[in-house]
């Protein structure tokens, strides 16, 4: 929908019946960062509250563990179950996001990447995105092979752009060609990269980990460095299972048995080892809500990443509607 449009259907109640229609289906929320200034493409603060207000008032929100013991069961969940969910474990879930779920009495959980919580790790992606921020040139150009991006950049919003054009790339490559892509990157931009990652793109501490669980949010594993684990060997899989866990439970004293597969990416084999390393249940990245006993290995989310209006269309099942409509529409 257009703006105007679509601001109009929130405030008239429009996506209410959609919302009723779902209402047995467990929505799973993805977050990944929160930012108190506009200019990026982080979830803002006064987005991130209008978010929770919304929720309060229209749904349960409870952790995941708790709702995949229901739904796996085979037990209806309680109408309006939402849960949230944030990716890797940015300081700004600690600096922005607590603050609002404490205010608002919310739980969440949240995934990390353990070797980024040790200062040893950048989170790959925020490569491209340093690249394309500290360069002097005009001009974003990105070269490996076949693929070829060229971006004129002249703000902080175009240059983010352009890394994300970039990553989508980069996700196609096997992990030594991916680290191999960004510094022949970095040296046409003439950047470096800092060996651990900049305030901007720096994680929790681990007390600030340990306060954020004592306050609802559950922490869950997200690998050791964040590889797309269709892309490495099934050796560095359970690795990236096995240590990541360990390594939790030894700062967190206790189990953690729930698990994010690094940009979504996973298949048959890794799903099974995911399970095999004791975790009980895991999210893609795919868009959809979670009906009666889902595969709790597969667990679908709804990016939530947007203003109050997208974010409510999203969330109502709009959207399946409307793809479905028009694959019926189509068929005739």
């Amino acid at each position: 929908m257009k703006q105007t449009a679509l601001k109009l259907a929130h405030q008239s109640g429009f996506f209410a019946p959609f919302r009723f229609l779902n209402r047995h289906k467990l929505l799973i929320l993805m977050y990944h960062r929160f930012t108190n200034e506009p200019g990026s493409f982080s979830t803002l603060s006064s987005d991130f509250e209008s978010h929770l207000k919304y929720l309060r008032q229209r749904y349960r929100v409870v952790s995941l563990t708790d709702a995949i013991q229901k739904l796996t069961s085979g037990d209806q969940v309680e109408p309006g179950t939402a849960v949230i969910t944030i990716d890797d474990g940015y300081r700004d879930a600690y600096q922005v996001a607590l603050p609002l779920l404490k205010k608002y009495d919310i739980p969440a959980t949240i995934f990390v990447v353990t070797d980024f919580m040790d200062r040893k790790k950048w989170i790959w992606t925020d490569k491209a995105r340093f690249i394309a921020l500290h360069t002097q040139a005009r001009t974003i150009e990105f070269e490996n092979g076949s693929n070829v991006v060229r971006r004129e950049i002249s703000d902080r919003i175009s240059k983010l752009q352009a890394a994300s054009d970039i990553n989508l790339h980069l996700k196609r490559l096997a992990d030594e060609e991916k680290e191999l892509a960004i510094a022949k990157f970095a040296a046409a931009m003439d950047v470096e990269i800092p060996e651990v990652p900049t305030p901007e793109f720096e994680a929790l501490t681990w007390d600030e980990l340990i306060e954020m669980e004592q306050h609802g949010v559950q922490v869950g594993s997200h690998t050791v460095s964040h590889p797309m684990l269709t892309q490495v060997d099934i050796e560095r899989v359970r690795r990236e299972l096995r240590d990541s866990k360990v390594r939790l439970e030894n700062v967190l004293g206790h189990d953690v048995p729930v698990f994010c597969y690094p940009n979504g990416a996973t298949n048959d084999q890794v799903t099974e080892e995911v399970r095999l390393a004791g975790y009980d249940c895991a999210v893609t990245a795919t868009h959809g809500f979670n009906e009666l006993k889902p595969d709790p290995f597969k667990l679908s989310r709804i990016s939530a990443e947007h203003d109050l209006p997208h974010f409510a269309q999203n969330i109502s099942g709009f959207e399946e509607f409307k793809n479905s409509f028009r694959t019926t529409h189509e068929m005739r």
